[in-house]
């Protein structure tokens, strides 16, 4: 029987699993990709958060939890969204000196993402990792750069699709203060819209709505 990888085996010492469970975990893991920690999950066996508490309590660390975190926009800046979704890793502050970069990640013995993440920092940064679930970096970086970024560019095209002729001529000699209401009530009507059936897009409702 080969060892059980280091995180499962302190769930397994923490008395969070049993060997029955780890058995029926690896004989769904067969044949996949998933690793034996995602196949227990997966199962119900234990919890993402389950999972953290206990690896963070063996590293001597307290879990972060990201439900209702902001990230330094600075922080952010360091890691382009691209990586930080491929590695899971979320920026989260930078030390008060300037010379660290906290980041929250789920497993912080991984070298490889260690690596990829110093890569893109300044030379002389050191990295600061925290343990954090999986499922709850994905969503904080959904909100810190997808959502952030969509909002900007709805902005962008709603400003300018009232400069178009979706609005007609008639709406563009409307006095300005009159044309930034309208836009701002397109803008928060249209939002959910356009979100929920993105093929729509934000001109195709402006057009509609003028119609």
């Amino acid at each position: 029987m080969s060892p059980l990888p280091r995180r499962v085996a302190l769930l397994l010492d923490a008395k969070r699993i049993s060997t029955d469970q780890i058995a029926i975990a690896e004989a769904q893991q067969a044949g996949s990709r998933a690793s034996l920690e995602s196949a227990l999950v997966a199962l119900g066996f234990v919890t993402e958060a389950e999972v953290c508490a206990v690896v963070a309590a063996a590293d001597g660390l307290a879990p972060v939890t990201l439900e209702d975190c902001a990230p330094d926009p600075e922080a952010l800046a360091c890691i382009p969204k691209i990586l930080a979704q491929k590695l899971c890793v979320l920026p989260l502050a930078l030390q008060p000196d300037g010379q660290g970069l906290v980041v929250a990640m789920p497993d912080i013995h991984d070298v490889m993402v260690l690596d990829e993440v110093r890569a893109e920092l300044p030379p002389g940064m050191d990295l600061v990792p925290k343990i954090a679930p999986p499922t709850q970096i994905r969503r904080a970086l959904d909100r810190a750069y997808g959502f952030v970024l969509s909002i900007d560019a709805l902005l962008q095209r709603a400003w300018m699709c009232l400069q178009t002729a979706a609005l007609g001529a008639a709406m563009r000699r409307l006095p300005l203060n009159l044309l930034m209401h309208y836009s701002l009530m397109v803008f928060v009507v249209a939002l959910p819209i356009c979100t929920s059936s993105p093929g729509r897009g934000l001109c195709g409702f402006v057009t509609e709505s003028m119609g």
